[in-house]
C-alpha cells in the first residue's frame, strides 16, 4: 500500500493546513512544490527555498509564473483533472 506524502503548512492565522504532495517541478533553476490541501480542489504552488538548515515554502506573486508551473504540472500529471 502506498502512503501519501503529506506536508503541514502554517497559515498566516497560525492554523495548520495538511496537504498532500503532488509534484516537485524545477523551472529556470528553481524548485516549486505542488500541494493539495485536504478537502480542497485547488492546489498550492510554492517556491522551495533551501536556507541551509531547512526548506522554506514561499508564495509566488507572479501570475504568469504560476500559470507556467501549473501547465507543467498538468503535462506531467495527466491523471489529475484540475481546472485553470
Amino acid at each position: 500500500m502506498d502512503e501519501e506524502l503529506t506536508y503541514t503548512l502554517t497559515a498566516e492565522d497560525g492554523s495548520d493546513i495538511t496537504c498532500q504532495f503532488l509534484d516537485l517541478i524545477t523551472y529556470e533553476k528553481k524548485d516549486y512544490i505542488i500541494l493539495l490541501p485536504e478537502d480542497e480542489e485547488e492546489v498550492f504552488i510554492l517556491e522551495v527555498k533551501d536556507n541551509g538548515k531547512e526548506e522554506e515554502y514561499l508564495p509566488i506573486e507572479d501570475d504568469d509564473l504560476l500559470d507556467t508551473i501549473f501547465d507543467l504540472f498538468k503535462q506531467r500529471n495527466p491523471e489529475h483533472s484540475f481546472e485553470d
